[in-house]
């Protein structure tokens, strides 16, 4: 009997000690910063700010803004912008959107009109400005992010 008493008293500790741990593991993750930061202010594009561990676990990359002719204004072929494609994002509605870097892991959508395509490129008629850059790689991330899935 008291073989089996010292069984139980080992498998009562072994859990108490497990659940310590995972207290502990709770704890640590409670003061682990949030890998983003959402910022929603009124008539403001929503604000993510990323930790740098989770640009490299999203493996973000980023392209810059450079000039292009529009097709759709052919006489004087004005010019517009270009974008990689895989910078752009499509709402349910087919509306484009891309997400701008505007400062040190810190990012927001910004809506953009596809005037045409030339290859990997999207030339656009309205969207950022040239020299801006875009993510070209992680914005599907940032996008849930925004909309609060983790």
């Amino acid at each position: 009997m008291s073989r089996r008493r010292a069984c139980v008293a080992v498998a009562v500790m072994a859990c108490l000690s497990l659940s310590g741990c995972r207290q502990a593991a709770e704890d640590d993750e409670d003061s682990a910063p949030k890998p983003v930061k959402v910022e929603k202010a009124a008539g403001q594009p929503t604000k993510l700010t990323l930790t740098e561990r989770a640009v490299e676990r999203l493996g973000l990359t980023t392209a810059t803004v450079t000039k292009a002719t529009l097709k759709s204004s052919r006489p004087g072929a004005a010019t517009g912008i270009a974008i990689p494609y895989t910078a752009l994002l499509f709402d349910k509605k087919g509306k484009a959107a891309a997400y701008l870097v505007v400062g040190p892991r810190v990012f927001t959508r910004s809506p953009v009109v596809v005037d045409h395509y030339d290859g990997d490129l999207a030339v656009l008629a309205s969207g950022p400005p040239v020299g801006a850059s875009v993510v070209t790689a992680g914005s599907a991330e940032l996008s849930g992010a925004e909309a609060g899935l983790s």
